[in-house]
């Protein structure tokens, strides 16, 4: 995606919205918190930057899609590595993102009525979200199954995906796929 694939008024609403990007993220974390088990177990302290990165990093792409990846790839991934590190089950990673997002279009209806902008340009950055926010979703997941795999490297058992990559790899596919937002109760 390219600078000339996204709107003018749909980067604006992204840079306004960038500006509220604390609060986005402390939102998400409540609502994590009170959805998620394993987000409960964590205090909001540590799950605060990753959260916040993630939704900054969106943000960023939608306003500025020609930019460099390379550093949100890398953040990305260490989000990815920090949930494994906190024991956030990639099922529940998954969860967070679609709830992080959803607290994103939650913030964006009342910005994009401030601004005066349109519900067609509003979907076109919920849209957007979806786009960005899969991108993330797959390089953070993607890493927080890697380091569980690399000490068993050596073992038999390495050679045959195991039950948390298998529901990992399915809750992926059903998110690519399905034409509902969420698929799970938890982002009702």
């Amino acid at each position: 995606m390219s600078a000339d694939d996204v709107s003018p008024e749909v980067r604006r609403l992204a840079e306004a919205l960038l500006l509220d990007v604390d609060a986005i993220a402390h939102r998400s974390v409540a609502r994590m918190q009170e959805l998620l088990p394993s987000y409960a177990r964590v205090p909001p302290e540590d799950l605060l930057p990753v959260t916040t990165t993630n939704v900054r990093n969106v943000l960023e792409a939608i306003r500025n899609p020609d930019r460099d990846v390379g550093r949100e790839r890398m953040a990305y991934r260490t989000s990815g590595e920090t949930r494994a590190r906190q024991g956030i089950t990639s099922d529940e990673m998954l969860n967070a993102w679609r709830i992080g997002l959803e607290s994103v279009r939650e913030s964006a209806h009342p910005v994009a009525a401030d601004l005066r902008i349109s519900t067609d340009v509003l979907l076109e950055f919920i849209e957007a979200t979806l786009r960005w926010g899969d991108i993330g979703m797959r390089a953070s997941a993607s890493a927080a199954t890697r380091p569980r795999f690399a000490s068993s490297a050596g073992s038999s058992r390495s050679r045959r995906p195991s039950a948390a990559r298998r529901r990992l790899s399915r809750a992926v596919s059903v998110s690519r796929t399905s034409s509902a937002p969420c698929p799970t109760r938890s982002c009702a």
